[in-house]
């Protein structure tokens, strides 16, 4: 029977493959020898069957050697059944997946290269889990299509393209609103409902800016609320040690800290350019989880280097502390949870997404914030930590703040 199976297939190597690759096999009739139960998941997605560009449709799933069992609705002329690729362990990118599909792909892909990027932008790609990892990365290359479904037990996530730099893309669903979002995709409902648990509930806060900006300056100074939860300490004079005591006085409360980001720590810069002080995120967030301090701490990216950066891919408008310091009172003002803190801290300027295993129980909530560039890749923008997250959080941290910086009242 297994030759039998195998006769039926046509046995070939991929075009743009060497001849030297793993044994693979590409496909037209019912089945392969050995994958009967990936047919029979993935016989659903072969229903409307096509030999249009634009109206493709696959199936992937990774079999247990890595390489990834791919079905499609493409049927050519003269055979039965549509056609399926499996077993290829270098089978890497889109690209070489479509000349397979059917012969006149490839002549139309050869004579106008336009094609391919039609396929990418029309494809419906249907994926397990497994095929992404735990980042929301794959090891497959997806560039080029804007968006894949996650066919999850609970049932089929929406998944979009962040972009990456470099490429091939990372892979992020919406965790609520429009713009707070989460990787893998296929956690996203997990973490929604974990952090929907999450209640804001009364205790005292206090702010810790950490930028020299004069904007941000008078967003804070400018709330009689705000300014009397501001810790009057000029940034430029912080050292390790006042830092330490503004922590120790911080137990069992909640502190809010603003800062400029530089190579994964926050630093204050004086007037002349020079470094005046800076100390690493993840050991402010150490320090804070000693001390059962609930910190939120939301940095805004600078630098040289990354303005050049965001110079070269088009986005003109940073994230600025000003915007971070409004950001979170309106976040505040209008949250019951922390889901909704964090949904309410995102908008279409700017996302907010959570980093792989973010949400672990004991650890901090790390996201970074995101704007997309002209070219349609996600830049990161800024930083945001909530240590302690699990515990409870302050009532009156939504009262202050909602009349804080003067962006409206709770309805």
């Amino acid at each position: 029977m297994r030759y039998l199976f195998r006769s039926l297939c046509v046995l070939t190597a991929l075009y743009f493959i060497p001849a030297n690759v793993s044994a693979g096999e590409i496909c037209k009739r019912v089945c392969i020898y050995g994958f009967e139960a990936f047919c029979a998941r993935a016989h659903t997605y072969q229903a409307n069957v096509t030999r249009a560009v634009d109206h493709v449709v696959l199936y992937i799933e990774k079999g247990p050697d890595g390489a990834l069992s791919i079905a499609s609705n493409v049927k050519s002329i003269g055979v039965e059944y549509p056609t399926k690729i499996v077993g290829f362990t270098e089978l890497k990118d889109l690209d070489t997946v479509f000349i397979n599909l059917d012969g006149s792909f490839k002549q139309q892909a050869e004579v106008d290269s336009s094609i391919l990027e039609r396929f990418h932008e029309t494809v419906k790609i249907y994926v397990t889990p497994d095929v992404l990892n735990a980042d929301g990365s794959s090891d497959f290359d997806f560039r080029g299509v804007a968006k894949i479904h996650v066919l999850d037990p609970s049932g089929t996530v929406d998944a979009e393209n962040l972009g990456g730099d470099p490429p091939p893309p990372v892979w992020v669903s919406k965790i609520a609103g429009c713009c707070f979002k989460g990787r893998p995709p296929s956690a996203a409902r997990e973490l929604a409902d974990r952090l929907e648990k999450v209640e804001l509930q009364e205790r005292d806060t206090r702010v810790l800016s950490l930028v020299v900006d004069s904007a941000a300056e008078d967003v804070l100074k400018s709330s009689r609320q705000v300014s009397k939860r501001l810790l009057r300490t000029d940034p430029v004079e912080m050292t390790d040690e006042k830092l330490e005591g503004i922590l120790e006085a911080s137990r069992g409360s909640t502190l809010i800290v603003l800062g400029h980001v530089q190579d994964e720590h926050y630093v204050v810069e004086a007037a002349d350019g020079t470094r005046a002080y800076s100390v690493q995120i993840q050991k402010l967030r150490t320090k804070a989880r000693e001390r059962n301090v609930q910190l939120i701490d939301l940095g805004c990216r600078t630098g040289r280097v990354f303005d050049e950066h965001l110079a070269s891919v088009g986005i003109a408008e940073k994230f600025l502390a000003a915007d971070a310091a409004k950001r979170i009172e309106a976040a505040f003002s209008h949250s019951k949870n922390l889901k909704e803190f964090l949904t309410n801290l995102s908008d279409e300027k700017f996302s907010v997404i959570a980093d792989k295993d973010a949400f672990d129980v004991d650890t901090t909530v790390t996201a970074g914030i995101y704007t997309r560039a002209p070219e349609g890749s996600d830049v990161r923008v800024g930083e945001l930590g909530v240590t302690n997250y699990a515990r409870s959080w302050v009532k009156s941290t939504v009262a202050w703040l909602r009349e804080s910086l003067g962006l409206g009242q709770r309805e």
